[in-house]
């Protein structure tokens, strides 16, 4: 939201793998009234080097420093362009740095731009050894970019190690301040004051500071649009819509939509929060991006319309393309469509952009989708069993993806002891889980022979849940040569709660034919087998 209406335009030029610093200066800058051009804003089919050339349109560069970022050809490209008019650029910069980077000693320096002659000699190298040069004018200027970035490094640096700099760290604890100072808006203390309470975590602490400064400013919309989003993460949802309708009387941005929509969903007002996010997307700019990922997913999984939620969750991506979010969300729908690589894709994109303030999705759900994926439907064994080992890292408390590793670790890997620790695991979390129980009893019949262990894990998932076929068939089964009535009134029990249990009339079929030497009647039960057997289907699955 720009409510101080201060005209300035800074380009965030960054390494990608500093995107998390990034998003924090764009949430925190946004606050005073700046606008802010990243690449992450890129719309779809832009081109990347028309999009640099931009900086130079922009009041002012911040420029995320580190060794990353020294060493990125993207990075060092954009510095080349606000460096082609040298007086304005020691004016123009707004250099940042970041932790650990190598730039201040001369040895540092030499070091940085031996790297670049290296690659200039690389590339020449493997150049020359082509047979034929035709088609290669983009190698030549990949070449010819490289030496220029190769002869900028030294006047960059030179202009950067001159300059006041100050490190990431020293500005988010002033606020900002000397940035802000810099650029000449700090004018008004109500813009430090915004950045300082957005950045209290303490959400009762910041609704006090927020009320005090209402009693002197009641119509400054950026001290009411924190209150309402205060209110909306304390789940005070009637509050947060008394004041998101207020803003809206006078400013009619797509946040505020998209926040109101949320209020009306999570008091599951659906088709009203769906008229909120449409409200948001009719605007159709970059701040209604997260509208078009809510949007999608009520249609995915409460409607089903799958066509339009890939529609709104593509839009979504064109214009934020590193939301965690709307990748997993959408690599989900890509799961229900069957559509595996692709899912795969999108849940590897969501890990890549991930970032913690992103409440809404958590790091290990993103690790067990994947798992799950190429475990079930990819048949990537050695992929599956790294993602379950890094969901568990992140949340040794999540009992479904240690129920589903025990399986892996059986079926494909012959890892008894581990698939034990597992399950056994699984179960300190979830004791009364029946599926759970009752997978740790097929795993005491086949796998460890442990015949008395599998019954007392049978008999418990039948406690827990008594309409739960599978355990029944295990008891039928532990049954079968020594006490055939026994075995035959728990397939009949079975098939009783499930008449159409495959399984059941399998071994139901088995046992009449073998035991009770009734083959017409195992005949019927059989085909009946046969015709009802799914597919692909692992009941031991979660």
């Amino acid at each position: 939201m720009n409510q101080s209406k201060v005209e300035k335009t800074i380009f965030i030029s960054y390494s990608w793998q500093d995107f998390e610093v990034a998003d924090k200066i764009e949430n925190d800058l946004n606050c005073s009234g700046i606008k802010i051009v990243r690449d992450v804003k890129l719309e779809y089919k832009d081109n990347i080097f028309d999009f640099m050339k931009r900086i130079k349109n922009e009041d002012y560069a911040l420029l995320l420093i580190s060794n990353s970022y020294l060493n990125s050809v993207n990075c060092m490209r954009e510095v080349l362009e606000i460096i082609t008019n040298q007086q304005e650029f020691s004016k123009k910069i707004l250099p940042v740095i970041l932790p650990n980077t190598k730039l201040f000693k001369a040895e540092d320096r030499i070091d940085l731009i031996k790297n670049w002659e290296k690659r200039i000699e690389d590339l020449n190298i493997k150049l020359k050894s082509l047979n034929n040069l035709s088609n290669t004018e983009e190698i030549i200027k990949t070449i010819g970019d490289y030496s220029k970035i190769r002869d900028s490094i030294d006047i960059f640096t030179q202009t950067i190690t001159q300059l006041n700099c100050k490190s990431f760290q020293e500005l988010d604890n002033a606020n900002y301040q000397p940035l802000l100072e810099h650029i000449g808006i700090l004018k008004d203390d109500l813009i430090n004051l915004i950045i300082r309470i957005s950045q209290i975590k303490d959400l009762l602490e910041r609704e006090i500071e927020i009320d005090k400064l209402l009693e002197k400013n009641p119509n400054q919309e950026s001290f009411i649009f924190l209150k309402a989003n205060i209110a909306l993460n304390e789940s005070k949802y009637e509050k947060a819509k008394l004041l998101f309708n207020k803003l809206l009387e006078k400013n009619k941005h797509p946040i505020i939509y998209n926040n109101l929509g949320i209020c009306l969903q999570n008091q599951g007002l659906i088709d009203e929060a769906i008229i909120e996010y449409k409200k948001a997307i009719e605007i159709d700019t970059q701040e209604s991006s997260l509208a078009y990922t809510n949007l999608a997913l009520l249609q995915h999984e409460k409607y089903k319309l799958y066509d339009e939620a890939e529609k709104n969750y593509l839009k979504s991506l064109e214009y934020y393309y590193t939301c965690s979010v709307a990748h997993a969300n959408y690599a989900n729908l890509l799961v229900e469509m069957n559509n595996y690589s692709k899912s795969i894709f999108h849940y590897e994109e969501a890990l890549k952009y991930y970032s913690p303030n992103e409440s809404n999705i958590e790091l290990y759900s993103i690790y067990y989708s994947l798992s799950f994926v190429f475990h079930t439907k990819i048949k990537n064994f050695d992929a599956a069993k790294k993602n379950y080992l890094e969901c568990l890292r992140l949340n040794s408390e999540n009992f479904k993806a240690h129920c589903n590793f025990a399986v892996l670790l059986i079926h494909e890997f012959k890892d008894f002891n581990q698939a034990e620790f597992h399950y056994k695991e699984a179960l300190k979390i979830n004791p009364k889980d029946h599926i759970t129980l009752n997978n740790i009893g097929n795993f005491y019949m086949k796998q460890m022979d442990n015949e008395i262990l599998a019954e007392h894990y049978y008999n418990e998932a039948i406690k827990f849940n008594n309409l739960y076929t599978q355990p029944y068939i295990g008891l039928g089964i532990l049954n079968f040569e020594k006490d055939i009535l026994k075995s035959k009134l728990f397939f009949e029990k079975a098939l009783e709660i499930d008449p159409k249990f495959s399984q059941a009339h399998f071994y139901y079929a088995k046992l009449l034919s073998s035991k009770f030497n009734d083959p017409e009647n195992a005949k019927i039960h059989y085909i009946t087998s046969e015709i009802l057997k799914l597919e692909n289907q692992d009941s031991n699955i979660r």
